[in-house]
């Protein structure tokens, strides 16, 4: 049948959200900070341009662009990288897909999060693996349980998707849950993929990651610039691994991609270098914005999250994640997204992002506050 791969894929219910608005729909939807990209960063790609920084790169990326993500990420996670151990990609995204493309075959199974970014279901699904859910439940901090989590790793399990802070709860996998999967899958053939891409907004506490616990021969760190620096359109993420996976996943990626834009990439050195800090400051002051909002709300449930551009709101008093979301879009005229979009735990729920502006997010979470003080149930 032609198109096979894709015949069961449907366009995400994030995305159905958004066609359904107009022009004048208050967005609190969209996963990105309305934040400008630095004028500093801006000048380097004019730089780069005036320079004819516009041929083709490396498949594997320009390597001052790699060096700069060896060295923030051996900082951050205390690890010992080089530029051998870094693939840039065309964004975060590109960089889950083809990794995951290159590591799994028909029947595997994969492990990922309920709630969860709708990419990692997606993906596995077209590459004809075994999907299973590990439950993240708002009564344990959306955390990770590793009794549950236990009970589903086999030793057909390839590989697990990790995400903290996680999209869409905002909420983190504590360290001592970190440790307990890597214990578990220490002796197996098991991968696992930390997408870590909002490591960069934390606001309570240093995030832990895996990587501190799983040799790099078992894992892959991805990330980018997008959310940390507000660089959504530069398109520049990466992989992190072993120089081994790298090397291989790179056979594929020269074919899906060939390559990332010179520009693009000099511009996300200019970023790296600078390590400035005021999106995550104002990000944490939108979330504190928002959930002194959201506390005048009754009968709604969340976590504050600790990082990230989300609240995860159960509005199950209401109606389901759903429904509400339909009903907030029509009388509210706010873009919400519904809850399970990221996997059926999320069926009481909705996804708001404070990376909007100060001024709509307050529009929106006014009119939010409006409308539940009329709906009925």
């Amino acid at each position: 049948m032609n198109f096979e791969r894709v015949a069961g894929i449907e366009k995400s219910l994030i995305r159905k959200m958004f066609e359904k608005a107009n022009d004048k729909s208050i967005n609190l939807g969209i996963g990105m900070p309305f934040c400008k990209t630095a004028e500093s960063v801006k000048n380097y790609a004019i730089e780069a341009i005036k320079n004819d920084k516009t041929f083709y790169t490396p498949n594997q990326g320009v390597k001052e662009l790699r060096e700069e993500v060896a060295k923030k990420n051996s900082d951050e996670l205390s690890l010992e990288l080089d530029s051998e151990n870094v693939l840039i990609t065309n964004g975060a995204t590109q960089a889950i897909f083809t990794l995951m493309f290159s590591l799994l075959k028909p029947g595997d199974e994969v492990l990922i999060p309920d709630p969860g970014y709708p990419l990692y279901k997606t993906v596995a699904k077209m590459l004809k693996c075994n999907i299973k859910r590990y439950t993240l439940l708002l009564e344990n901090d959306f955390d990770l349980n590793v009794d549950e989590t236990s009970q589903k790793v086999s030793t057909k399990t390839a590989l697990i998707v990790l995400n903290s802070p996680n999209n869409p709860t905002g909420m983190l996998i504590s360290k001592k849950s970190l440790e307990a999967i890597a214990s578990l899958i220490k002796n197996e053939g098991t991968y696992v993929l930390s997408d870590e891409i909002y490591r960069g907004l934390n606001y309570e506490e240093p995030i832990p990651s895996i990587s501190s616990f799983l040799p790099l021969e078992r894992l892959f760190v991805v990330s980018g610039v997008s959310k940390e620096f507000s660089m959504t359109g530069w398109r520049i993420g990466w992989i992190i691994s072993s120089r081994y996976n790298i090397s291989q996943i790179l056979k594929a990626h020269m074919h899906i991609i060939s390559c990332i834009s010179e520009i693009n990439q000099l511009a996300a050195v200019a970023a790296l270098k600078l390590k400035f800090q005021n999106i995550r400051d104002i990000m944490k002051f939108n979330r504190d914005f928002a959930v002194e909002k959201l506390s005048k709300i009754p009968r709604i449930k969340y976590k504050v999250p600790k990082g990230g551009l989300y609240i995860f709101i159960n509005v199950s008093a209401y109606g389901n994640g759903e429904k509400i979301a339909n009903l907030l879009l029509e009388n509210g005229n706010v873009i919400t997204i519904p809850g399970i979009a990221f996997g059926e735990h999320g069926k009481d729920f909705i996804r708001i992002s404070f990376g909007a502006d100060l001024e709509s997010l307050e529009r929106g979470l006014d009119s939010m506050r409006r409308f539940f003080s009329y709906v009925t149930v």
